[in-house]
């Protein structure tokens, strides 16, 4: 089965108020200063994460990255005016049918973080 291409996608995008770029460990400080705060994981599928767990989680998306990765996932981060205020991530995988068959097809999962002065500005 192919592989999406996620080298076709160029960065980084802008938006009148945003810019969305690819995550590096640079950004890591800034990440975990709102992926440590329990309001910003509340509804998450894991707890706070310390600074190692994010340098870990930005380490694998950029292994990820790679058009050749098994299961393709994109790192991203969020930033306003030079700050990072966000992360996001698409991760991608091939569907299995309901029998567990491959089906050539993927899927993809969406996720993010906002810092909490971001949230519910639209």
């Amino acid at each position: 089965m192919p592989t999406p291409d996620l080298a076709v996608l160029s960065w980084p995008r802008r938006t009148a108020r945003l810019v969305l770029r690819p995550a590096t460990l640079a950004d890591v400080d800034a990440i975990h200063g709102f992926r440590r705060l329990p309001d910003v994981v509340r509804h998450m599928s894991h707890d706070v994460l310390t600074r190692d767990d994010v340098v870990a989680r930005v380490a694998d998306r950029l292994r990820r990255a790679s058009v050749d990765a098994e299961r393709p996932c994109l790192g991203l981060v969020v930033e306003e005016r030079g700050t990072v205020v966000g992360d996001a991530m698409l991760s991608l995988e091939p569907s299995q049918s309901i029998s567990h068959v491959p089906t050539h097809e993927w899927e993809g999962t969406i996720g993010y973080a906002l810092h909490p002065d971001q949230q519910g500005r639209g």
